[in-house]
């Protein structure tokens, strides 16, 4: 009797066909679409962050962790929905931060992460309405995000090596304080898009902690072609339906070019919120200086972490001195 050769996992691709991408754009889209006929732009923005989980969580662990994922994401968002304060939300970011580091010591993945950001959206979203349905808009988005993933065939292709402590430890603190400090920030400004800092800085975590500098000035340099394109775009005055169907093929772009190492994927992405949701060149512009807040946060933390967290570790790890043990 002879043993079954495992089969190796497929690679994931330098650019994604066209078909992946369209696909993903057209089920957020209808999801959307979906969310703002049942509650407004509450749903639609519930919807969508229910789709993100469940996609990314499918894309990382198959369906055990978009279940995992699934259920953590509801309990959330059910609540911030019944208690929809802010030091509820932050209690919540806390908890996701410890679970990400513990999730990419055992396992690798950043499914902790990807319900964190979640979360955030759907706190944003009842900014907008409070209705009990956007919670099965959520679940409803949940479900979409993993068919997708299924039909594609990229169920649990984006499964990182297991991280170290040493990075465990930096991507809980990173999380909990970068989180706090861009909250911060966002309520300083006090303008309409301001939580985008809190969205821009939690997305940053989705790549491994090991990633510092250069996939930062990539990440930055990449979101502030973005942020020129549309304003471009405004500034000619193109109307409502022209805008919405550039948006709609900057997303497509942008997830076609999602796993190329250039900063592709960061220039259509941004493009693409920033037509959607800010749709003058004042509120277009506020996003490029977020985009700097985000990466002047980003390297404060890194710089910081990367010379405590080695000393923490060692620290831990150093045997006691003889004769202290008594």
């Amino acid at each position: 009797m002879t043993e079954a050769v495992p089969q190796p996992r497929p690679a994931v691709p330098t650019v994604l066909p066209w078909r992946y991408a369209l696909t993903i754009c057209a089920a957020a889209l209808g999801l959307g679409i979906a969310g703002y006929a049942a509650t407004g732009s509450a749903g639609s923005m519930a919807a969508t962050a229910g789709f993100s989980v469940g996609l990314f969580a499918a894309l990382s662990g198959g369906l055990r962790a978009m279940l995992i994922a699934g259920i953590g994401f509801i309990c959330a968002a059910g609540l911030v929905l019944a208690l929809p304060v802010l030091p509820v939300v932050l209690a919540l970011c806390i908890v996701l931060s410890v679970g990400a580091a513990v999730e990419v010591a055992r396992v690798g993945t950043r499914v902790s992460v990807i319900v964190l950001l979640g979360v955030i959206l759907f706190a944003i979203a009842t900014e907008r309405g409070s209705d009990v349905r956007m919670l099965a808009m959520g679940a409803v988005g949940l479900g979409g995000g993993y068919l997708v993933t299924a039909h594609l065939r990229m169920s649990s292709i984006l499964r990182p090596p297991r991280a170290n402590r040493a990075e465990a430890i930096r991507l809980a603190i990173f999380l909990s304080v970068g989180i706090a400090l861009s909250t911060g920030l966002a309520m300083a400004i006090n303008l309409p898009h301001a939580y985008w800092i809190v969205i821009l800085f939690v997305s940053r975590c989705l790549m491994p902690m090991q990633d510092r500098s250069g996939a930062l000035l990539k990440y930055g340099h990449g979101a502030a072609l973005g942020v020129a394109g549309a304003i471009l775009i405004e500034l000619v005055g193109t109307p409502d339906t022209w805008r919405l169907l550039l948006a709609l093929a900057a997303f497509g772009l942008g997830l076609r070019f999602l796993p190329h190492p250039k900063p592709i994927s960061a220039a259509a992405m941004t493009a693409g919120v920033l037509l959607v949701s800010a749709p003058t060149p004042t509120e277009a512009t506020f996003r490029i200086e977020a985009v700097f807040l985000v990466i002047a946060l980003i390297l404060f933390l890194t710089l910081m972490l990367e010379r405590v967290v080695p000393r923490l570790v060692g620290a831990q790890a150093a045997p006691k001195p003889a004769g202290k043990d008594r």
